[in-house]
């Protein structure tokens, strides 16, 4: 997990799947789908999720 140095409640979790397939097993664990919702009740705004492929 990082956090925002100007922004200090703003939090980023980064995480590194194999690839997609095994990120969308992941999504669908009870671990995520339990903690996720969990986490939308304590932030304020909007989260945001977003995927990136390593390229090198």
């Amino acid at each position: 997990m990082i956090q925002d140095k100007d922004n200090r409640s703003i939090l980023a979790f980064i995480e590194k799947w194999e690839n997609m397939e095994v990120l969308d097993k992941h999504m669908k664990t009870p671990h995520f789908t339990v903690f996720v919702p969990q986490l939308n009740e304590l932030r304020e705004g909007e989260s945001e999720l977003t995927i990136h492929e390593v390229l090198f």
